[in-house]
């Protein structure tokens, strides 16, 4: 997101580089994460996707909006279940931009509804000067902000919502647990000319997730005893930032750190992101240069044995002559 970074810290010698969640791919508006300025004796990195790999990014976009397109010419609507602040602005701004270069939609209305939405869009409006030289550029020589959307409307509630005609709605959550995005699929799921397309990370044990599985039937929000039928298209095309093996991998060879702590993603995939960094680093095995890869499970500790490089400085009268090796 806008704003997001990784901390560098050096402790008594030892320099420890948290990644957070990171993307080294260099998107519509945000640049590719940077390198650290030296090598880190520990990396605590993400593992979200594992050992999977991304499918271009260019080709996402062309599915999206082939996607979108084909449902709406059949008179269907659209869902995107997304988070207020995140791969939601990468999508707006491909969709504004397809409406722009398709006159047949732009009667179409595009609706992202979200309490926390407006405030969310104003910082991007906001700070355009701390985006990717794309964004900036395209500020500059047309003198328009591309987070000041032709055509797309804030909504805060499904009572602004017209959807009687075909229309793109982006809500949250994400997952679809609650809110708006739980309320409109209950509303469009019956409708097989519909479409709810998953843009994100689904999370086990999720609606989203869940959704996934195309069951014939979702059970309603305010009743779980009542269920719903689904005959709705489902599909997924993931936005998701986080890195995929590749982008994590080249990454953490060029940090070419010491010692290695995978975080923030479920066991099975980590555990795979593990095997392939070990068998990558096999050659440095009981070598000084041994990288050695932990993934812990939440809540355990990990104990790890550092040598630090101490420094003392000397004043005074202290300092007028060297000491020697043995002092």
């Amino acid at each position: 997101v806008l704003g997001a970074a990784m901390f560098f810290i050096e402790i008594g010698g030892i320099k420890v580089l948290f990644t957070g969640d990171y993307s080294r791919e260099e998107d519509r508006h945000l640049s590719a994460a940077e390198l650290p300025p030296s090598r880190p004796d520990l990396l605590i990195t993400e593992s979200t996707f594992g050992t999977a790999t991304h499918i271009p990014r260019l080709e996402r976009e062309t599915k999206l909006t082939r996607l979108i397109h084909g449902t709406l010419a059949q008179g269907g609507r659209c869902l995107l279940p997304v988070f207020a602040l995140g791969r939601a602005q990468e999508i707006l701004l491909i969709l504004d931009e397809y409406w722009q270069e398709n006159p047949d939609l732009q009667m179409v209305p595009i609706y992202y509804a979200s309490d926390l939405a407006k405030k969310c869009i104003a910082v991007y409006q906001r700070y355009v000067n701390m985006m990717n030289d794309s964004i900036r550029k395209k500020f500059t020589e047309t003198n328009h902000n591309p987070f000041h959307f032709k055509y797309i409307k804030n909504i805060t509630s499904m009572e602004r919502l017209d959807d009687l005609n075909p229309c793109v709605i982006l809500a949250s959550p994400g997952m679809l647990q609650n809110g708006i995005s739980r309320r409109v699929l209950e509303k469009w799921a019956p409708d097989p000319r519909n479409t709810v397309l998953m843009t994100g990370y689904s999370i086990e044990g999720t609606m989203a997730k869940i959704l996934l599985t195309e069951p014939t039937e979702i059970p309603s929000m305010v009743n779980p005893d009542i269920m719903v039928p689904r005959r709705l298209n489902v599909d997924e095309i993931s936005f998701a930032a986080h890195v995929d093996y590749e982008q994590n991998s080249k990454f953490i060879e060029l940090v070419n750190p010491k010692t290695i702590i995978l975080v923030h993603g479920e066991s099975n995939p980590m555990g795979r992101l593990k095997s392939a960094l070990l068998s990558k680093y096999q050659k440095l095995r009981n070598t000084d240069n041994e990288v050695k890869v932990y993934n812990p499970k939440n809540g355990s500790i990990l104990s790890l044995t550092f040598k630090g490089i101490k420094i003392a400085k000397v004043m005074g009268s202290l300092a007028i002559e060297l000491p020697s090796d043995k002092q």
